[in-house]
């Protein structure tokens, strides 16, 4: 499945949730990630990310699900990142 994350949480977590993020996905722009990924790489790192936002009151994390990247039509306006990422 395709996954799209985006976030927004309290300061002193943003580096934690950066760290795992990057771990699973592809850093897009500010807190915007996405990529392919199992449902139980998922589960493992939504178990994660739980860890970290505990409550609301820390902020939110939402995940959009796609099936592939193939149904995704992206439309890029301004200053468009160029650099390649790996996930290894």
């Amino acid at each position: 499945m395709y996954v799209i994350v985006s976030y927004d949480i309290k300061a002193s977590n943003c580096q934690k949730v950066l760290k795992i993020l990057r771990k699973y996905l592809f850093h897009i722009h500010e807190s915007l990630f996405e990529g392919e990924m199992t449902e139980s790489i998922y589960f493992q790192m939504k178990y994660e990310l739980m860890n970290v936002v505990k409550n609301g009151d820390d902020g939110s994390i939402i995940c959009y699900f796609l099936p592939s990247n193939k149904v995704l039509k992206k439309e890029y306006i301004g200053k468009v990142e160029t650099s390649t990422k790996y996930i290894i």
